[in-house]
């Protein structure tokens, strides 16, 4: 297996809703391979795809049922401290419910947490350690 990920998707309640976060959230729009069942939001070297959570469960074949802590959250990497604030602010403003107001951890990362519509958790967070290449990818 190659050391990578293409995608990732979530399973959501309600895929419009979502999808209209997202691309608010990302300021992009959707595939043209988008239809009523999937939505595909093209994101730097990865792809964010948004599926309805009982179908989703379904194809992998587990109960779809469950709440809570879902084990797993996504990290924006941000340029500066600033740019953490901005976006915290921006995403309250598009419906995000914030988990954690932005502030600087033990181990220096800034970070701040929300949530999505369907109370995934996204982390906003600057590393002064960690670089991020000319596009705004880690290079680590």
């Amino acid at each position: 297996m190659r050391p990578m990920l293409n995608m990732i998707t979530l399973g959501v309640s309600d895929i419009e809703r979502s999808a209209s976060f997202y691309e608010s959230v990302f300021s992009q729009r959707r595939s043209k391979y988008s239809n009523d069942g999937i939505v595909f939001i093209r994101l730097t070297g990865i792809v964010l795809a948004l599926f309805s959570h009982k179908a989703l469960a379904k194809d992998a074949n587990v109960e779809s049922v469950g709440s809570g802590f879902k084990r797993f959250s996504m990290t924006y990497y941000a340029s500066s401290e600033a740019e953490v604030d901005e976006i915290t602010s921006s995403v309250e403003k598009l419906g995000g419910k914030q988990t954690k107001k932005p502030q600087k951890a033990t181990w220096g990362v800034y970070s701040s947490y929300f949530c999505d519509p369907d109370d995934n958790l996204i982390e906003v967070a600057y590393n002064p350690v960690l670089p991020l290449s000319a596009n705004g990818e880690l290079d680590i």
